[in-house]
């Protein structure tokens, strides 16, 4: 309420500080929810317990491996827990993370997996703050409440954050940061130069963390350029060339080690060609994991260390692309299936191989209908946006793009949390309609 005693611009002042205090509190509460059921979930299950092994392999598998290298002052080498050189096997953000982790609470130990996790559920609950604001600015205020309340405490949202030592959790909160970025510079008439440098540069780091999130980009940067149309055409391709240039800046130190690496042009990741082989073979179920993998073979770990890294994915990448051309009609028809497992939570019922100390781990009380029922409601309410016309419904239905590497190569369910918190939007948002739909039809026969 405004005091007569304050000038207009005063009692504007004093309005905005009230809702910014209310909104630090409703975040705090949300978020502060969502990280103690993460944690608790950690502790309660002793997710941090890894079978001891000698090399370590179970915790992190590449992640932690590459993380030990680092912590040892081995450099970014040996994703497979023993001494084959620099790699290019996985991006660079998440293992630094946990390398310096391992620096401060001991290598492989049990304080290093409690606050690795602790930092996974920390990027968990972190993400209902861009989940409610992208949901404020597209599905509306009153399930936007809901959205983050169900990314909160959700169980089914746990799943991946506090079991496995990867970046799923930081990518599912660094797509959701870029998805509100766009949003909100698509909403000035006329954005700074800085706010697309600052677009180009968190995509940068975002893409060090997880260049699978690469396919998203180009919409994103899509949105906010021709929101802005009243902006001349030149300037606007002006304000994306600076952001693309500012994302160069941010990885090409990364591209340039990698290319000395590999002795010639690599991007983030170089290890495309392996992941290739490991889906697309003859008389493959398109899952990946037909016993080609180091980590479980012996000989191909001899030959990957014989080979040398970038030799040895040149290798398996001239396997695959003779496959594809012998057999494009085998091998389209192991894309269309990993299309549907990638959405329907199939892989999660996969086990490769004898591992069920792993296994044993993720018996999570999820079954593979669950992830597909989270599919049917984000596809409907997809749907129902579209259809509706709400604001960037478009920008919700380019991330069907975003498994593309997983479609070509093969597909795991933990790849799909990236993109689950666009999934609990537009679910909640066909939930919310619905129900209002009913309570409007209800009320008039009262």
């Amino acid at each position: 309420m405004a005091s007569p005693s304050l000038t207009p611009q005063e009692n504007a002042s004093h309005a905005v500080d009230s809702h910014w205090r209310a909104s630090v509190g409703f975040y705090a509460w949300m978020v502060g929810a969502a990280f103690l059921l993460r944690f608790a979930y950690v502790l309660a299950f002793h997710t941090y317990r890894f079978i001891p092994t000698a090399n370590h392999y179970s915790f992190g598998f590449e992640t932690g491996s590459i993380a030990g290298a680092l912590a040892r002052g081995e450099g970014f080498s040996s994703p497979f827990g023993v001494a084959t050189g620099p790699t290019t096997w996985i991006g660079p953000v998440y293992p630094l993370i946990c390398a310096g982790v391992f620096k401060l609470f001991g290598l492989f130990t049990t304080a290093s997996a409690i606050v690795i996790f602790g930092f996974n559920s920390l990027c968990a609950a972190l993400t209902c703050v861009p989940i409610v604001e992208i949901s404020k600015r597209t599905i509306g205020r009153g399930a936007a409440i809901w959205a983050g309340w169900a990314w909160a405490v959700v169980p089914l949202f746990f799943q991946w954050p506090v079991v496995w030592v990867w970046d799923m959790a930081l990518s599912a909160l660094l797509l959701a940061l870029a998805f509100l970025f766009a949003l909100r510079l698509g909403e000035s008439s006329q954005p700074p130069s800085r706010a697309w440098i600052g677009l180009g540069a968190f995509w940068g780091l975002a893409l060090l963390a997880n260049p699978g999130l690469l396919t998203f980009l180009p919409f994103s940067l899509a949105w906010p350029f021709f929101q802005q149309k009243a902006q001349p055409l030149r300037l606007r391709l002006r304000l994306v060339a600076i952001s693309v240039l500012s994302l160069a800046i941010v990885v090409a130190p990364w591209i340039v080690r990698n290319s000395l690496v590999y002795h010639r042009l690599t991007f983030i990741r170089g290890n495309f060609g392996f992941e290739l082989h490991m889906g697309n073979f003859r008389y493959s179920n398109g899952m990946g994991w037909g016993g080609y993998h180091p980590s479980v073979n012996p000989r191909e770990l001899e030959k990957y260390k014989k080979l040398g890294e970038a030799a040895y994915v040149r290798e398996n990448q001239g396997i695959a692309m003779k496959f594809i051309r012998e057999h494009p009609a085998e091998f389209l028809q192991l894309t269309g299936q990993r299309f549907i497992d990638f959405w329907d939570g199939k892989a999660i019922e996969y086990n490769p191989f004898d591992l069920h100390w792993f296994i044993h781990r993720l018996q999570l009380p999820w079954p593979r209908y669950i992830h597909f029922g989270l599919s049917l409601l984000a596809l409907w309410g997809l749907l129902l946006a579209l259809g509706s016309r709400i604001k960037a419904a478009w920008l919700f239905a380019s991330l069907i793009l975003y498994p593309t590497a997983y479609y070509l190569t093969y597909t795991a369910p933990r790849y799909r949390h990236a993109v689950e918190p666009e999934m609990v939007i537009l679910s909640v948002y066909l939930v919310y309609e619905l129900a209002g739909a009913i309570r409007k039809r209800f009320g008039r026969q009262g």
